[in-house]
């Protein structure tokens, strides 16, 4: 019986019940309003975000409510089932992982899934999706042969002027403000690490004009004139040398990818970076660095709007009042968004840039990587603990990549160096709103949520199961 029905039905057989009815019914409408819609001193709604976590009642707890599984096609990538630690977690605290966000990931149309039996055959036998070639069709043109006596993946070029090129061995991959650029920095500290390029971009943003979509341009920024220092050196040799790719929007940008699948509007694009790395570098090793989503956010437009930076508007000053009202803007512009489109689509979407709020949303780049990487090729980061613990962060880089143990000393030498890439405006600005941070922090808490239950590891909740 439908909604109609049901009201003909009381009016007719049971009318002592209508004004009951009504009321309750209008007393329930009133009472939500008011519950979820507070004003901030703009005037703006504080819980207008959709999609927040489900704050468990007892009610709720002591009843048969579970959480759904996470399903992936390769259950070697991800856990299958909700980690223990992270649901006990979530149990005293009160929050649950919202269902209409985790199907909305979990199901995502993710295109190719590639056969684990094909990374053992040679590059040039690999088979290439057609869709997946529609995304960089020149960069096929020349698929290496690694040399078989280097750690690094290095191949010798064709031709009369024959030399000796290379592709990364280890990305470093995140978001901009994670303190990528000083983690590169410590990183290629180590001895046996050459050809230092950080922001080159190649992958994302370089290759998507049809002149550079050569990989032996790509290649040949990793000549590895290192490899070649190496051979003198007492402190390495050639076979161990290795070089490494610091653009962190290798991670995360994946714009423009309507031009390639405008079939695929809604659902998302089914190929991605992550995906042409793969296909070439099945072995590459991954770190990750993440941030508070919130914090990343307020840093990066104090750094990106910052005064003297090229392309910023004359006459616009950085203040909190201004961040609020960009906050409010691109969600409200991600929320229309998602109303019609995947999330994922959404957040690989360029839309009117205020603020990147997207950037800030990991879990779901991260699910791409995941999707064609098994986890122990990942290393993740906290940023928050890099600093403080650099020198057993950096060990454990260094043991992650493979290479030679360093002494404590060597380390100390290089965790001790100047900070790369601080920026200190904000403290000329001002702290971010307490309402701009209370929209933030409940827009991006069940992201967050999904990120540490995918990565097992309550160091990724952050505090964001505090109200």
């Amino acid at each position: 019986m439908d909604s109609i029905g049901f009201v003909g039905h009381l009016t007719l057989q049971q009318r002592w019940y209508k004004p009951m009815w009504m009321i309750a019914l209008l007393l329930c409408c009133f009472g939500i309003s008011i519950l979820s819609v507070r004003y901030d001193q703009f005037g703006t709604p504080v819980q207008t975000i959709k999609y927040l976590p489900i704050k468990v009642t007892d009610q709720i707890r002591s009843s048969n409510y579970t959480t759904d599984t996470i399903t992936v096609v390769h259950e070697s990538h991800l856990n299958t089932k909700q980690p223990t630690s992270i649901q006990n977690l979530l149990n005293r605290s009160g929050w649950q992982l919202n269902s209409t966000i985790s199907s909305a990931l979990r199901q995502l149309s993710l295109g190719y899934y590639r056969n684990p039996a094909d990374i053992k055959k040679k590059s040039s036998s690999r088979p290439i999706p057609h869709g997946l070639k529609k995304l960089r069709p020149l960069i096929f043109k020349h698929v290496p042969e690694f040399l078989p006596d280097y750690k690094n993946p290095c191949y010798q070029t064709a031709g009369t002027n024959s030399k000796m090129i290379c592709l990364p061995y280890f990305f470093l991959l995140g978001n901009p403000k994670c303190g990528t650029t000083d983690i590169f920095a410590r990183i290629n500290g180590h001895p046996d690490i050459f050809g230092k390029f950080k922001e080159m971009h190649w992958w994302t943003r370089t290759s998507k004009s049809t002149r550079m979509q050569d990989l032996q341009i790509y290649s040949s920024k990793f000549i590895l004139k290192g490899i070649i220092a190496a051979r003198r050196s007492a402190t390495g040799s050639a076979e161990t040398a290795i070089v490494g790719d610091g653009s962190a929007s290798t991670f995360w940008d994946n714009e423009g990818w309507e031009t390639f699948y405008p079939q695929h509007y809604e659902s998302g694009p089914p190929y991605v970076a992550a995906d042409l790395i793969h296909h070439f570098l099945p072995s590459a090793k991954l770190i990750v660095s993440f941030r508070d989503p919130t914090a990343r956010l307020y840093s990066g437009y104090l750094f990106f709007n910052r005064p003297g930076k090229p392309g910023k508007p004359t006459g616009v000053k950085t203040s909190p009042e201004d961040f609020h009202k960009r906050v409010v803007a691109e969600l409200e512009i991600f929320n229309n968004c998602t109303s019609h489109r995947s999330i994922r689509s959404c957040v690989y979407t360029q839309h009117k840039y205020l603020s990147r709020v997207r950037v800030s949303l990991y879990i779901v780049p991260l699910l791409d990587w995941l999707r064609v990487y098994p986890r122990e090729q990942l290393y993740i980061i906290k940023l928050e603990e890099w600093h403080q613990q650099c020198n057993r962060i950096l060990a454990e880089v260094y043991h992650f990549l493979e290479i030679r143990k360093l002494s404590v000393n060597k380390i100390d030498e290089i965790c001790s160096q100047e900070i790369k890439n601080e920026y200190h405006q904000k403290t000329n600005s001002g702290p971010m709103l307490n309402s701009t941070r209370e929209i933030l922090r409940n827009f991006y808490r069940p992201y967050v949520l999904e990120l540490a239950s995918v990565l097992n590891d309550t160091r990724f909740l952050w505090d964001y199961l505090e109200s």
